[in-house]
Parts: structure tokens; C-alpha cells; sequence
């Protein structure tokens, strides 16, 4: 059965340069591909997503983090060059992706980068993710009239080819995401709520590049509006173009990369382990009970990352911060550090994303962010972010 459009989600980032969104301070093409991948997935409970194609330049991390981001290291990802055509082309690719099980996502960036410089998005940075499903959607039925001829629906993989080689340069450095959002919002956003359903405009909608025969409405989500999202203030920060943070020494609480890269489950997913003798949970992980240091039969868990109850909050100011946060607190000053309890039951502490300090009892989630740099590289861990309340509650 050929897989079908069921949802799609959109991510824009909290930071902004004249007057344009760009990604913030603790945000990059991986944050916004792991915050909008997470939001299909609300869509399609208890299928696993096998296969994800990336559209853009600049995701060779995306290929190497995400299956660990999502918990999934099954996960096979399939790279295409930036553009319209090879959009298009990915999109065919995963309806017709052969994957027995699962289902397949496409995920788009363009990015204005932290100066914006050479873009003119009226967004700036966006991040696009349609996921397909063998259930039905909006089928895929053929190139519409607006398809970029340099990419052909239904082509297995697209290789990579360097901007700016592919023909007119300044074809290149026209925007092209943006678009398609706009489009796709007008057919697919519901007037009510995130992740309300409805049916899209009737007839075989053109998205500018494919036709779609309606079988069943599709899921839209925009991750700034999901329930568990951002109360405050953006980030409104972002690093200088040349990125001389990823060059920085640590001279505080020095992570060796060796230990990092090991406790990436804990750190990016709450990743812990139940112990069926004592039923002591383990976190982080590290494949010993703490309770009885049974180290043959532990279940991997995940802690959970909604619903964290606040129990303690702490202000870092100016001058307390470890030395990895110095570019941080210069640039965005104050922070708060919080100790919340899991779902599960142990306390995880979190740095929390900029807006209002929350206070005891308050609900957060725990996204991935960029956290700092260090050894030249940047280094994530989850953030929290306070939970809007229940309007029914």
C-alpha cells in the first residue's frame, strides 16, 4: 500500500534578527528537526518511524544524532541537496519507500543562519516535516503544475550536490521553503487547535509541486503552539555568523567527549533503567542497579518528558555560571536551574529555556536544545519549558 501524507508539522525558531525568526541562541537545524519529527510521531501512536528523508544543506549532524535523538537507532536517514525539486523528489521517494514497517518522514530546512545574511524570508529559518503513513491521508498522485523539473517525483534518492552547481545562482538563493509552508498551512492548519483535525480545502489540492488525492484530513502541528511549549519570552539572542563559541576551552565542569557521547541516552531522551528484582530505577543509565547492582536482566526505560513536576528552582546570575555558559548569560543574562520530578519518579534537573521562572509545583517538559560549546563542537542536553495549563482543568 502506498503511504499517504497524514500529518504535518512546522517548526519556527524563538530567536529574531530584523524582524525575522532565526534560530536562538540554543537552536539549529537538529533542535527544530527533533522538535518537529517528535510532533509527528503524536500523530501516528505505535508506528515507529523507519526512515527520514533531509532536505537541505548543512544536516550532516542530523544523519549521525537523530536516531539516538528519537530513541530509534533503527532509524535510517536518506540526504537530498536544498531546494524544491529534491523536496518533491523525497516526497515521491517516501510514498513509494518500499519500508515493510513504519513509517517515513521528510524533513525540510532553510535556514537564514544567526546573521541572516543573504536571505530574504519573510520567516527567515523554518523547518518543515511531512510524515507518511501507510493509512489514509492525502495520497500522492503525481507532479502537480508547479514541479521544479530538476526533481523528479517517485526517484529513490537524490544525491548530494553543492549550492550554487546546480544551475542560475540567483534561482539559488531564492527562498524555498517558505513557500510551500504558506501553502500548506492554507490547506491544512485547522481554525481550532493544534493537532484538531479537519478536512483540508475539498478537491485534489496543488501544493505548488505534487497533487494529493484526499482520503482523510491530515494532523497540522506547530510546535510553538503545541501544549507543552514555550510561556514567555523568546530567545531572542543568537550567536555571531563565525561561530566563535564552538572554539571556546571549558574551564568549569569539564565533560570529557568520551562521556558525553556514552550518557547521550540519559542526556537527550531521560533514557533510565527499571530493575525487575528490586524495582529500583537506574538514572542515567548505566547498566547496574543502584538498589541491588543486579546487572543481568535491567529493562530500558524512558522517564518521560511532560508533566515534570517543579520542586526546587534556583536563579543563576552573572558571575555563578559555569564557564560554558559564559556566551550565554552575556548574551541573554539570568537563568533558572530547576529540579523537577519525572513521570517515573526521579528528579532530573534542567536549565530552563528563557521566559518566566516557574515556580514550585509548576508543570515543565524537557526539549533538546544546544547547551554549549566546547572542543569545537556544541554540545545538547534537554532544556525545560514551561507547560501552558490545561484550559479544562
Amino acid at each position: 500500500m502506498p503511504r499517504s501524507l497524514t500529518s504535518i508539522a512546522l517548526g519556527i525558531p524563538s530567536g529574531s534578527r530584523d524582524g525575522r525568526p532565526v534560530e536562538g541562541f540554543d537552536e539549529d537545524a537538529l533542535t527544530l528537526a527533533v522538535d518537529v519529527l517528535e510532533a509527528l510521531s503524536r500523530s501516528t501512536p505505535g508506528l515507529p518511524l523507519a526512515r527520514i528523508h533531509l532536505v537541505g544543506d548543512g544536516l550532516e549532524l542530523l544523519a549521525e544524532a537523530l536516531p539516538e535523538a528519537l530513541g530509534n537507532l533503527r532509524l535510517r536517514t536518506v540526504r537530498h541537496p536544498t531546494g524544491s525539486g529534491p523536496f518533491w523528489a523525497a516526497v515521491g521517494a517516501a510514498a513509494a519507500d518500499p519500508e515493510p514497517d513504519g513509517s517515513v518522514a521528510v524533513f525540510a530546512f532553510e535556514g537564514a543562519g544567526p546573521s541572516g545574511a543573504g536571505r530574504a524570508l519573510r520567516w527567515g529559518t523554518c523547518a518543515l516535516a511531512l510524515g507518511l503513513a501507510e493509512r489514509p491521508g492525502w495520497r500522492v498522485v503525481g507532479p502537480g503544475p508547479g514541479a521544479d523539473p530538476t526533481g523528479s517525483i517517485g526517484s529513490r534518492q537524490t544525491p548530494d550536490a553543492p549550492r550554487g552547481e546546480t544551475g542560475d545562482s540567483a534561482a539559488d538563493e531564492r527562498p524555498w521553503l517558505e513557500p510551500l509552508v504558506r501553502r500548506f498551512r492554507e490547506l491544512a492548519s485547522p481554525p481550532g487547535g493544534p493537532g484538531e483535525r479537519q478536512d483540508p480545502v475539498p478537491g485534489a489540492p496543488d501544493s505548488g509541486g505534487a497533487t494529493f488525492e484526499i482520503e482523510a484530513p491530515v494532523a497540522w502541528w506547530d510546535v510553538r503552539d503545541l501544549p507543552t511549549g514555550r510561556d514567555g519570552a523568546p530567545t531572542g539572542s543568537t550567536p555571531p555568523s563565525d561561530d566563535p563559541l564552538r572554539h571556546r576551552v571549558s574551564e568549569g565542569a569539564y565533560l570529557p567527549r568520551p562521556t558525553y557521547l556514552e550518557h547521550r541516552p540519559s542526556r537527550w531522551r531521560l533514557a533510565a533503567e527499571a530493575c525487575p528484582r528490586c524495582g529500583t530505577i537506574t538514572f542515567p543509565s548505566r547498566g547496574v542497579c543502584r538498589g541491588c547492582g543486579n546487572s543481568g536482566s535491567l529493562e530500558a526505560i524512558e522517564l518521560g518528558r511532560t508533566g515534570l513536576v517543579v520542586e526546587a528552582v534556583t536563579t543563576i546570575r552573572p558571575g555563578a555560571q559555569p564557564t560554558e555558559f559564559d556566551p550565554q548569560v552575556e548574551a541573554m543574562g539570568d537563568y533558572a536551574v530547576v529540579i523537577a520530578r519525572t513521570p517515573r519518579g526521579p528528579k532530573v534537573t534542567l536549565q530552563m529555556a528563557s521566559g518566566r521562572t516557574p515556580a514550585l509545583g509548576d508543570r515543565v517538559s524537557a526539549r533538546l536544545r544546544r547547551l554549549y560549546s566546547t572542543e569545537g563542537e556544541w554540545r545538547y542536553g534537554l532544556k525545560g519549558f514551561l507547560e501552558r495549563p490545561d484550559p479544562g482543568s
